[in-house]
Protein backbone atom coordinates (compact mmCIF):
# COMPACT_ATOMS: atom_id res chain seq x y z
CA UNK A 1 0.00 0.00 0.00
CA UNK A 2 1.22 3.52 -0.76
CA UNK A 3 2.01 5.45 2.40
CA UNK A 4 0.05 8.62 2.97
CA UNK A 5 3.22 10.70 3.14
CA UNK A 6 4.10 9.60 -0.40
CA UNK A 7 0.70 10.73 -1.62
CA UNK A 8 1.15 14.09 0.08
CA UNK A 9 4.40 14.59 -1.83
CA UNK A 10 2.34 14.81 -4.99
CA UNK A 11 1.25 18.29 -3.93
CA UNK A 12 -2.03 19.83 -2.90
CA UNK A 13 -3.02 21.08 -6.34
CA UNK A 14 -2.51 17.70 -7.98
CA UNK A 15 -4.47 15.86 -5.31
CA UNK A 16 -7.26 18.41 -5.51
CA UNK A 17 -7.70 17.56 -9.18
CA UNK A 18 -7.55 13.81 -8.54
CA UNK A 19 -10.10 14.04 -5.75
CA UNK A 20 -12.41 16.43 -7.61
CA UNK A 21 -14.72 13.60 -8.58
CA UNK A 22 -14.85 12.01 -5.14
CA UNK A 23 -17.04 14.02 -2.74
CA UNK A 24 -19.06 15.49 -5.56
CA UNK A 25 -20.04 12.15 -7.00
CA UNK A 26 -21.23 10.68 -3.72
CA UNK A 27 -23.25 13.57 -2.35
CA UNK A 28 -26.38 13.46 -4.48
CA UNK A 29 -29.52 14.53 -2.60
CA UNK A 30 -32.07 12.17 -4.12
CA UNK A 31 -35.77 12.38 -3.35
CA UNK A 32 -36.20 9.43 -0.99
CA UNK A 33 -40.00 9.65 -1.25
CA UNK A 34 -39.97 9.04 -5.00
CA UNK A 35 -41.40 5.64 -5.97
CA UNK A 36 -39.91 4.21 -9.20
CA UNK A 37 -42.66 3.15 -11.59
CA UNK A 38 -41.25 0.59 -14.01
CA UNK A 39 -38.00 -0.87 -12.75
CA UNK A 40 -36.66 -4.31 -13.58
CA UNK A 41 -33.38 -6.13 -14.02
CA UNK A 42 -32.23 -6.73 -17.58
CA UNK A 43 -29.50 -9.18 -18.55
CA UNK A 44 -26.38 -7.96 -20.35
CA UNK A 45 -24.75 -11.39 -20.49
CA UNK A 46 -23.47 -12.99 -17.31
CA UNK A 47 -25.01 -10.32 -15.08
CA UNK A 48 -28.06 -8.06 -15.00
CA UNK A 49 -28.58 -4.32 -14.52
CA UNK A 50 -31.38 -2.57 -12.66
CA UNK A 51 -33.21 -0.48 -15.24
CA UNK A 52 -36.12 1.96 -15.38
CA UNK A 53 -37.95 2.67 -18.65
CA UNK A 54 -40.60 5.38 -18.90
CA UNK A 55 -42.45 7.25 -21.61
CA UNK A 56 -42.84 6.87 -25.34
CA UNK A 57 -41.50 8.77 -28.30
CA UNK A 58 -39.44 8.70 -31.48
CA UNK A 59 -36.25 9.42 -29.51
CA UNK A 60 -34.87 7.48 -26.56
CA UNK A 61 -33.19 9.53 -23.84
CA UNK A 62 -30.51 7.54 -22.01
CA UNK A 63 -29.52 8.77 -18.56
CA UNK A 64 -25.98 7.95 -17.38
CA UNK A 65 -25.27 8.60 -13.71
CA UNK A 66 -22.18 9.79 -11.87
CA UNK A 67 -19.71 7.64 -9.96
CA UNK A 68 -21.40 5.26 -7.56
CA UNK A 69 -24.83 6.82 -8.06
CA UNK A 70 -28.00 4.89 -8.81
CA UNK A 71 -30.65 5.71 -11.37
CA UNK A 72 -32.53 7.66 -8.67
CA UNK A 73 -30.21 10.60 -9.29
CA UNK A 74 -32.51 11.38 -12.28
CA UNK A 75 -35.75 11.41 -10.25
CA UNK A 76 -36.38 15.09 -11.00
CA UNK A 77 -35.56 14.81 -14.71
CA UNK A 78 -36.68 11.43 -16.06
CA UNK A 79 -40.44 11.62 -15.27
CA UNK A 80 -40.86 14.99 -17.03
CA UNK A 81 -38.73 13.88 -19.97
CA UNK A 82 -40.94 10.80 -20.26
CA UNK A 83 -43.81 13.14 -21.19
CA UNK A 84 -42.28 13.61 -24.65
CA UNK A 85 -39.72 10.82 -25.16
CA UNK A 86 -38.88 7.25 -24.33
CA UNK A 87 -36.47 7.31 -21.38
CA UNK A 88 -34.17 4.77 -19.78
CA UNK A 89 -31.97 5.05 -16.69
CA UNK A 90 -29.98 2.28 -15.06
CA UNK A 91 -27.53 1.25 -12.36
CA UNK A 92 -24.17 0.29 -13.81
CA UNK A 93 -22.56 -3.01 -12.84
CA UNK A 94 -21.93 -3.27 -9.10
CA UNK A 95 -23.96 -0.14 -8.30
CA UNK A 96 -27.38 0.15 -6.69
CA UNK A 97 -29.49 -2.94 -7.35
CA UNK A 98 -27.42 -4.18 -10.30
CA UNK A 99 -25.25 -7.30 -10.20
CA UNK A 100 -21.50 -7.00 -9.88
CA UNK A 101 -19.66 -6.75 -13.19
CA UNK A 102 -16.41 -8.62 -13.89
CA UNK A 103 -13.13 -7.33 -15.26
CA UNK A 104 -11.82 -3.87 -16.08
CA UNK A 105 -14.40 -1.11 -15.63
CA UNK A 106 -13.15 1.48 -18.10
CA UNK A 107 -15.35 3.74 -20.22
CA UNK A 108 -14.92 1.56 -23.31
CA UNK A 109 -16.10 -1.51 -21.38
CA UNK A 110 -19.01 0.40 -19.84
CA UNK A 111 -20.02 1.67 -23.30
CA UNK A 112 -20.30 -1.91 -24.54
CA UNK A 113 -22.26 -2.82 -21.41
CA UNK A 114 -24.65 0.05 -22.10
CA UNK A 115 -25.17 -0.99 -25.72
CA UNK A 116 -26.06 -4.51 -24.64
CA UNK A 117 -28.53 -3.07 -22.16
CA UNK A 118 -30.19 -0.86 -24.76
CA UNK A 119 -30.50 -3.75 -27.21
CA UNK A 120 -31.88 -6.14 -24.61
CA UNK A 121 -34.23 -3.46 -23.27
CA UNK A 122 -35.69 -3.15 -26.77
CA UNK A 123 -35.60 0.64 -26.69
CA UNK A 124 -34.95 1.91 -30.16
CA UNK A 125 -32.27 4.28 -31.43
CA UNK A 126 -31.57 7.08 -32.05
CA UNK A 127 -30.41 7.82 -28.51
CA UNK A 128 -29.91 11.14 -26.76
CA UNK A 129 -27.27 10.59 -24.09
CA UNK A 130 -27.68 12.63 -20.89
CA UNK A 131 -24.67 12.11 -18.64
CA UNK A 132 -23.55 13.49 -15.29
CA UNK A 133 -20.01 13.78 -13.91
CA UNK A 134 -17.89 10.67 -14.66
CA UNK A 135 -20.84 9.45 -16.72
CA UNK A 136 -19.67 11.98 -19.31
CA UNK A 137 -16.59 9.85 -20.01
CA UNK A 138 -18.80 6.80 -20.52
CA UNK A 139 -21.22 8.71 -22.76
CA UNK A 140 -18.40 10.00 -24.93
CA UNK A 141 -16.92 6.51 -25.22
CA UNK A 142 -20.35 5.24 -26.31
CA UNK A 143 -20.78 8.02 -28.87
CA UNK A 144 -17.33 7.26 -30.30
CA UNK A 145 -17.96 3.52 -30.54
CA UNK A 146 -21.60 3.68 -31.74
CA UNK A 147 -21.91 7.05 -33.53
CA UNK A 148 -24.76 5.93 -35.80
CA UNK A 149 -26.96 5.28 -32.76
CA UNK A 150 -26.52 8.71 -31.16
CA UNK A 151 -28.78 11.69 -32.00
CA UNK A 152 -27.46 14.13 -29.43
CA UNK A 153 -25.70 14.57 -26.09
CA UNK A 154 -26.28 16.58 -22.92
CA UNK A 155 -23.21 16.65 -20.68
CA UNK A 156 -24.16 17.72 -17.14
CA UNK A 157 -21.17 19.09 -15.21
CA UNK A 158 -19.15 16.16 -16.51
CA UNK A 159 -15.57 15.35 -15.67
CA UNK A 160 -13.23 16.36 -18.47
CA UNK A 161 -10.50 13.85 -19.22
CA UNK A 162 -7.81 16.51 -18.69
CA UNK A 163 -8.74 16.77 -15.00
CA UNK A 164 -7.49 13.24 -14.48
CA UNK A 165 -4.71 13.29 -17.04
CA UNK A 166 -3.21 16.44 -15.51
CA UNK A 167 -3.62 15.29 -11.93
CA UNK A 168 -2.14 11.83 -12.49
CA UNK A 169 0.08 12.36 -15.49
CA UNK A 170 3.34 13.19 -13.73
CA UNK A 171 3.60 10.98 -10.66
CA UNK A 172 6.76 10.30 -8.63
CA UNK A 173 8.76 7.26 -9.67
CA UNK A 174 7.20 4.03 -8.48
CA UNK A 175 3.64 5.31 -8.49
CA UNK A 176 1.06 4.59 -11.17
CA UNK A 177 -2.37 6.20 -11.59
CA UNK A 178 -4.06 2.93 -10.71
CA UNK A 179 -2.05 2.57 -7.47
CA UNK A 180 -2.88 6.10 -6.38
CA UNK A 181 -6.57 5.69 -7.20
CA UNK A 182 -6.67 2.31 -5.46
CA UNK A 183 -5.22 3.90 -2.32
CA UNK A 184 -7.84 6.64 -2.38
CA UNK A 185 -10.64 4.13 -2.97
CA UNK A 186 -9.48 2.06 0.01
CA UNK A 187 -9.24 5.11 2.26
CA UNK A 188 -12.76 6.14 1.24
CA UNK A 189 -14.17 2.61 1.75
CA UNK A 190 -15.77 2.63 -1.68
CA UNK A 191 -18.17 -0.15 -2.55
CA UNK A 192 -17.19 -2.50 -5.35
CA UNK A 193 -18.90 -0.94 -8.38
CA UNK A 194 -17.85 2.59 -7.46
CA UNK A 195 -14.34 1.42 -6.54
CA UNK A 196 -13.75 -0.42 -9.81
CA UNK A 197 -14.80 2.56 -11.94
CA UNK A 198 -12.72 4.93 -9.85
CA UNK A 199 -9.55 2.84 -10.07
CA UNK A 200 -9.84 2.67 -13.86
CA UNK A 201 -10.89 6.31 -14.29
CA UNK A 202 -7.42 7.30 -15.53
CA UNK A 203 -7.63 4.61 -18.22
CA UNK A 204 -11.11 5.93 -19.09
CA UNK A 205 -9.68 9.43 -19.44
CA UNK A 206 -6.97 8.13 -21.78
CA UNK A 207 -9.58 6.35 -23.88
CA UNK A 208 -11.84 9.38 -24.15
CA UNK A 209 -8.94 11.69 -24.98
CA UNK A 210 -8.63 9.75 -28.25
CA UNK A 211 -12.36 9.57 -28.90
CA UNK A 212 -14.20 11.57 -31.54
CA UNK A 213 -17.62 13.24 -31.31
CA UNK A 214 -20.35 12.27 -33.76
CA UNK A 215 -21.83 15.14 -35.77
CA UNK A 216 -24.88 15.60 -33.54
CA UNK A 217 -26.20 18.41 -31.31
CA UNK A 218 -24.17 18.80 -28.11
CA UNK A 219 -25.17 20.72 -24.99
CA UNK A 220 -22.67 21.18 -22.16
CA UNK A 221 -24.02 22.43 -18.83
CA UNK A 222 -21.52 23.56 -16.19
CA UNK A 223 -22.34 24.20 -12.56
CA UNK A 224 -21.73 27.82 -11.59
CA UNK A 225 -21.32 27.17 -7.87
CA UNK A 226 -18.66 25.09 -6.16
CA UNK A 227 -19.67 22.33 -3.78
CA UNK A 228 -18.59 22.63 -0.16
CA UNK A 229 -15.71 20.16 -0.63
CA UNK A 230 -14.58 21.66 -3.92
CA UNK A 231 -11.88 24.27 -4.33
CA UNK A 232 -12.52 27.40 -6.43
CA UNK A 233 -9.53 26.44 -8.58
CA UNK A 234 -11.08 23.07 -9.41
CA UNK A 235 -14.36 24.72 -10.37
CA UNK A 236 -12.56 27.25 -12.57
CA UNK A 237 -10.58 24.46 -14.24
CA UNK A 238 -13.73 22.55 -15.13
CA UNK A 239 -15.41 25.68 -16.46
CA UNK A 240 -12.40 26.43 -18.65
CA UNK A 241 -12.20 22.88 -19.97
CA UNK A 242 -15.92 22.80 -20.75
CA UNK A 243 -15.63 26.08 -22.63
CA UNK A 244 -12.68 24.76 -24.63
CA UNK A 245 -14.59 21.60 -25.47
CA UNK A 246 -17.63 23.55 -26.62
CA UNK A 247 -15.46 25.84 -28.73
CA UNK A 248 -13.89 22.81 -30.41
CA UNK A 249 -17.17 21.14 -31.40
CA UNK A 250 -19.09 22.99 -34.20
CA UNK A 251 -22.54 24.06 -33.05
CA UNK A 252 -22.05 23.01 -29.42
CA UNK A 253 -24.05 24.94 -26.82
CA UNK A 254 -22.39 25.76 -23.50
CA UNK A 255 -24.58 26.88 -20.60
CA UNK A 256 -23.54 27.85 -17.08
CA UNK A 257 -26.04 26.88 -14.38
CA UNK A 258 -25.37 29.94 -12.27
CA UNK A 259 -27.47 28.84 -9.29
CA UNK A 260 -26.47 25.17 -9.29
CA UNK A 261 -23.78 23.09 -7.73
CA UNK A 262 -22.47 19.81 -9.14
CA UNK A 263 -25.83 18.00 -9.07
CA UNK A 264 -27.63 20.24 -11.54
CA UNK A 265 -30.27 17.54 -11.96
CA UNK A 266 -31.38 18.43 -8.41
CA UNK A 267 -30.76 22.17 -8.36
CA UNK A 268 -32.08 23.06 -11.83
CA UNK A 269 -33.65 20.01 -13.52
CA UNK A 270 -35.58 22.17 -15.97
CA UNK A 271 -32.32 23.32 -17.52
CA UNK A 272 -31.49 19.73 -18.45
CA UNK A 273 -35.02 18.99 -19.67
CA UNK A 274 -34.93 22.12 -21.84
CA UNK A 275 -31.64 21.01 -23.41
CA UNK A 276 -33.15 17.62 -24.26
CA UNK A 277 -36.17 19.29 -25.86
CA UNK A 278 -33.96 21.57 -27.95
CA UNK A 279 -31.92 18.64 -29.24
CA UNK A 280 -35.10 16.78 -30.25
CA UNK A 281 -36.50 19.88 -31.96
CA UNK A 282 -33.25 20.35 -33.86
CA UNK A 283 -33.15 16.72 -34.90
CA UNK A 284 -36.72 16.52 -36.21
Amino acid sequence: MIKSKNLRKMGGKVMAIVLLSLPLLSSCDSDDDYVPSREKKISVGDYALQTKIEGKGSYTVVFISGLGESLSTWNKVQPETADFATTISYDRGGIGKSDNAPGIRSSEVIAIELDRLLINSMVEAPYILVAHSIGGLHARAYAHKFPDKVAGMVLVDVIHEAELLIGLGNLPEGLTPELVLEQIADEQNMERGMRDEFIFSYLSAEQVAEASFPDVPLHIITAGLADAEESPDSRELRLMLHKQLADKIPGAVHTIANNSRHHIQNDDPELIIDSIKKIIEKSI
